[in-house]
């Protein structure tokens, strides 16, 4: 699709069935006289409406076009026509030069975006992946659910790493050290040689916003964006490039255990290790080798470093499952339904435990929220076939 006219390029929604783009749906475009346009995307299952960091980008000085995706697939259906649309923006306001920010989904969109764009003058990538066809990233766990998502990904999956190596642009790219996802992508950054790309290592899960929220760094990151300033964070906040290799490690230790391989614990001292993920890793390996004491002092360990990770509480529930400790279970269960609002396997793993316990009242409420929350319908029939029987209805006399 070529650029739009530029009448086209205003708050009125584009031509019905001419583009994905729909105002007030996933765009929103905040005109002001400037030669600055600011092009902020949020990350995927935004609802309809909601726009990542709006109320920061209102306080920018220069134009800012707010957008998301409605579906699951990173923007690759809509990165062509959005390209364009930012172009006739550019084109019919006059705009010399583009920043764009990015989280998450956003940031792979931002660095596609803007690592191809003329006028673009620095980007903001938080918690980027530099491509999405890799194991255990949640490109490829959103391809395996989706048959149409799968098709649009093979055909326009998009491999930016070599346009971040090439880049011209200035580019900050905000990774966590501490999600087992994103070691492919801290293996990827350690392959960028350019001056012009800066990475920095957060010591956090793959959210880094919060993190960087929590520590009042947001703001100044935008300014520094603005203004072209270094990004500069607290020493406390980051890691280093040693800390990126061990968490790739990580990565790869867990992809074997995903592909069945057996693995053996590193004979490293690890006392000093403060990464949860390793603490998580561990628990999983000894788990599986049958040694779920000390499994469930690794993971103990694992949520005292990162209470609000959900996965935690999810791998220390299946262990004192196992270790017949059901109360513990339960807990760890319902924190990871907490935790992760969106994920199914918290509450079927709660009603597991609570068909073993005998409660037939707390599972089937729990299958029910696991329901809504999509677990797949075998997982869900293999739960319920675990239930005990209803109480028979206490007959009334006189």
């Amino acid at each position: 699709m070529g650029e739009p006219s530029d009448d086209e390029v205003s708050n009125e929604a584009w031509p019905r069935g001419s583009n994905p783009l729909v105002e007030g749906q996933n765009y929103e475009f905040v005109d002001r006289p400037s030669s600055r346009l600011w092009v902020i995307l949020g990350p995927r299952d935004m609802a309809p409406g909601r726009f990542a960091y709006y109320a920061s980008g209102l306080l920018l000085p220069g134009s800012v076009l707010f957008v998301s995706t409605l579906k699951e697939d990173f923007y690759q259906g809509m990165l062509d026509e959005l390209a364009a649309f930012i172009a006739a923006i550019a084109r019919r306001r006059g705009i010399a030069d583009v920043v764009y920010a990015g989280f998450s989904a956003g940031a792979f969109a931002a660095l596609a975006l803007g690592l191809k764009d003329a006028r673009t003058r620095r980007i903001l990538a938080f918690s980027p992946q530099f491509t999405l066809n890799y194991p255990l990233s949640i490109g490829q766990r959103t391809i395996a659910r989706s048959p149409s998502c799968a098709a649009r990904f093979n055909r326009r999956l998009l491999d930016i790493l070599p346009l971040a190596k090439a880049s011209a642009a200035r580019c900050d790219v905000f990774l966590g050290l501490y999600d087992l996802a994103d070691g492919y992508t801290l293996e990827q950054a350690s392959q960028i040689d350019n001056a012009n790309v800066r990475v920095h290592y957060v010591r956090y899960e793959h959210s880094v916003t919060v993190a960087l929220s929590r520590a009042g760094q947001m703001p100044g990151i935008f300014a520094a964006a603005e203004s072209g300033a270094e990004v500069e964070l607290p020493a406390a906040l980051c890691g280093d490039a040693v800390d990126a290799r061990f968490s790739a490690r990580l990565y790869r230790m867990a992809l074997d255990m995903e592909n069945g391989k057996l693995v053996a614990l590193p004979d490293d001292d690890d006392d000093g290790y403060v990464n949860p993920q390793w603490w998580n890793l561990k628990a999983r390996i000894r788990h599986k080798a049958g040694d779920k004491a000390r499994a469930a002092g690794d993971i103990a360990r694992a949520i005292a470093l990162d209470p609000a990770y959900g996965d935690h509480f999810l791998v220390g529930g299946h262990i004192f499952r196992d270790l017949n400790i059901y109360r513990l279970a339960e807990a760890c269960y319902r924190s990871s339904a907490q935790l992760n609002p969106k994920n199914w396997q918290g509450p079927l793993a709660l009603a597991d435990i609570f068909a073993i316990s005998g409660d037939r009242p707390g599972a089937e409420l729990a299958l029910d929220e696991a329901k809504k929350r999509g677990a797949p319908e075998r997982p869900l029939a293999n739960v319920a076939a675990k239930l005990p029987p209803s109480a028979p209805a206490q007959m009334r006399t006189g």
